[in-house]
């Protein structure tokens, strides 16, 4: 009956002045597609894969130009970094930005002296000051072994120091020591992670995120994501 209805109204506006025949149609269109004009956007529900205002009060924005993404980090309408559009889906989550496009000052080592042994994060240049670094894989989880209740979670934590807290040390995938040292005149932060890039505990792991910026009064800041080489822990990036 539906259908029926929606086309008789079509051949009423038809048949009516151009004014009268627009205003029709826009009418005809809501009833045959309710959903049309109102159906919610998919949100990015994750608590740190977005945009948000820095702690200082500025905005941050991001910008896609001339194929580059840039980040004005405090709102004073210059860019502070700049790095290659996010066209690489290793991931069900968000797009990455392809290993081979990986800026030099972002680098990934299957093992490092300096972490014992264990794979590290470098972060040069404009990347030194970011606020954090940790890798994920393909679900976008960056806690691994998955929090449990037995309380047998990496790290000795429990399941509350895991699941609710997220505590660094309770996760092979986060840093578990950090330092900074300098290259030259570069400046460069070290993040060890929990087991080196052939280990079983990293084996899943297919991307690295930084986030440039923490606000703590939101869940959303910006955001960084890198493919590891060939989305494997076992290779070196840069």
């Amino acid at each position: 009956m539906m259908h029926a209805f929606v086309a008789s109204l079509v051949r009423t506006s038809l048949r009516r002045s151009p004014g009268i025949r627009a205003g029709l149609l826009v009418a005809i269109l809501a009833l045959a597609c309710p959903f049309a004009l109102s159906a919610p956007v998919l949100a990015d529900d994750s608590s740190d894969e977005a945009l948000s205002t820095p702690a200082d009060g500025g905005m941050a924005v991001a910008a896609a130009r001339g194929g580059k993404q840039t980040f004005d980090l405090d709102g004073d309408g210059k860019v502070d970094i700049s790095v290659p559009l996010a066209r690489c889906n290793e991931s069900v989550f968000m797009p990455t930005i392809c290993w081979e496009n990986a800026p030099k000052d972002i680098q990934y080592r299957p093992k490092h002296e300096q972490c014992g042994g264990n794979a590290a994060i470098l972060l040069g240049g404009k990347f030194s000051s970011s606020y954090s670094v940790v890798l994920r894989d393909k679900l976008n989880r960056d806690r691994f072994p998955p929090c449990s209740s037995s309380g047998s979670n990496f790290g000795n934590c429990s399941f509350s120091e895991c699941d609710t807290l997220g505590l660094n040390r309770c996760s092979a995938w986060k840093c578990q020591r950090t330092f900074k040292t300098r290259v030259g005149r570069k400046r460069v932060q070290t993040c060890c992670l929990g087991d080196s890039g052939d280990s079983a505990l990293l084996s899943k792991t297919t991307r690295l995120t930084i986030k440039l910026r923490d606000d703590p009064t939101s869940n959303l800041d910006p955001l960084v994501r890198v493919a590891l080489k060939r989305n494997n822990p076992k290779k070196r990036l840069n």
